[in-house]
């Protein structure tokens, strides 16, 4: 799917996510959400800051909570609600660097 210029690829869990990571699909940013059902979006950022170090990173939550309870860095941090304009102005800059 293309979204923004930009392909998208999708999971339904993080699990799912990095499964295709280790199966070799090519990415520029992971985008997480951090409340998922299995693994949270922090355990994801975790596991891919260890397995892929230089791979950007992003959480995405409506929880200010879940913000503050930064575990690792990010490379972006979007709050909820996001509309398409945002996302674009959040994300070219990154994926253009």
């Amino acid at each position: 799917m293309t979204s923004l210029g930009h392909t998208v690829i999708q999971s339904g869990s993080g699990a799912e996510g990095l499964a295709r990571l280790e199966a070799g699909d090519a990415v520029d940013l992971v985008l997480t959400d951090l409340k998922m059902p299995g693994l949270s979006g922090w355990d994801v950022v975790s596991l891919v800051r260890q397995r892929w170090p230089n791979l950007r990173v992003g959480v995405v939550s409506g929880n200010l909570e879940a913000m503050g309870e930064r575990r690792h860095p990010v490379d972006l941090v979007i709050t909820k609600p996001v509309g398409r304009d945002r996302l674009k102005t959040l994300l070219d800059p990154l994926l253009q660097a």
